[in-house]
């Protein structure tokens, strides 16, 4: 969720937690996406993961200041980033993005088995051409985001068709 702070009261999003009802500290990946003129923390993004029951209702307090610190708790996400691919391992799911070719995300597994095998992008033009996506760089494959919580993988590929026609750019997340 995206939460606006007034100009000067949060030097850091890094200076804030999250604690539940009974004041245990819950996981939470923060990063500003909005700074006021003096550098201050105008918006901030927080990723938590919390479970609550159907049809029920729990309150979250947020700490923040520069005097607040989170825990460091572990996580099961992991990111393995070699120059073939990156692999996102969350413990139960695990996502392949190969650096090259046409297929940006190459398996995915759930509990290890194999759920998807490849996965390319193929628009169909107007022309009768089917464009695929290709990635043509390694350094088009980049880690964006890594966190406790949340991971996001940015892939920039070419879309063209099997004769070479150029069709455009397009990035996925």
């Amino acid at each position: 969720c995206g939460i606006p702070f007034p100009k000067g009261y949060l030097g850091s999003s890094d200076n804030m937690r999250l604690k539940d009802q009974e004041g245990k500290e819950i996981s939470l990946q923060s990063k500003t996406t909005s700074n006021w003129q003096d550098g201050s923390v105008k918006w901030a993004m927080l990723d938590f993961q919390k479970h609550i029951g159907a049809n029920s209702a729990n309150e979250l307090i947020l700490e923040y200041g520069s005097n607040i610190n989170k825990e460091n708790f572990p996580s099961s996400l992991t990111i393995q980033d070699t120059p073939e691919r990156i692999t996102v391992d969350s413990g139960r799911l695990e996502v392949k993005v190969d650096r090259s070719g046409s297929r940006p995300i190459s398996e995915i597994l759930i509990d290890g088995d194999s759920y998807v095998t490849s996965m390319n992008v193929v628009i169909n033009g107007t022309d009768g051409d089917s464009y695929v996506s290709e990635i043509f760089n390694a350094e088009d494959v980049i880690v964006e985001e890594s966190g406790p919580v949340h991971s996001v993988i940015r892939v920039l590929t070419n879309h063209s068709s099997r004769n070479g026609k150029y069709l455009f750019k397009s990035v996925f997340r």
